[in-house]
């Protein structure tokens, strides 16, 4: 495998990996940190759920820059085209278009609940339990092995 193609394989599994599953397990967290926080700290807490509620938004601005930065500049033609070249080095059937719709979904799921919450609509811990019913874990069946055998020889 030429760099050229090694480097769009890793920018196709880091849009795979941090922008289509990990916003989820993102948001998530977030949320429990929120829950962990909520009666002794209400100020970090609530910038936890700020967190979990701006995480598409964030994604897209991500997507926007890798675009920006890796698209036409590469000969790949339009940014979207380049994207589509990275993420079909991956191995996987996920296209541009599936990652857009998810998150499209996502964001404006986020956004209704934003608008809730300026509008006093719901309240924090409202918008909590939505994202835990909504945004499911994106996998709880599966964490990296780690071998406790090693020793470090320093």
């Amino acid at each position: 495998m030429a760099i050229a193609d090694a480097k769009k394989r890793k920018i196709g599994i880091h849009l795979i990996d941090w922008i289509h599953l990990g916003i989820r397990t993102g948001a998530r967290r977030s949320v429990e940190e929120y829950r962990r926080l909520a009666a002794t700290d209400p100020v970090q807490a609530e910038g936890h759920l700020a967190r979990a509620c701006n995480m598409p938004m964030r994604a897209r601005a991500t997507i926007n820059a890798i675009m920006a930065r890796y698209g036409s500049a590469n000969g790949a033609g339009t940014a979207v085209a380049y994207l589509g070249q990275c993420l079909a080095l991956t191995g996987t059937s996920i296209t541009v278009a599936d990652l857009n719709v998810d998150l499209t979904a996502m964001e404006n799921f986020c956004n209704g609940l934003i608008d809730d919450k300026i509008a006093g609509t719901k309240t924090l811990d409202e918008i909590a339990a939505a994202i835990e019913a909504q945004v499911e874990w994106e996998a709880l069946d599966w964490s990296p092995p780690i071998d406790f055998s090693q020793v470090d020889r320093w």
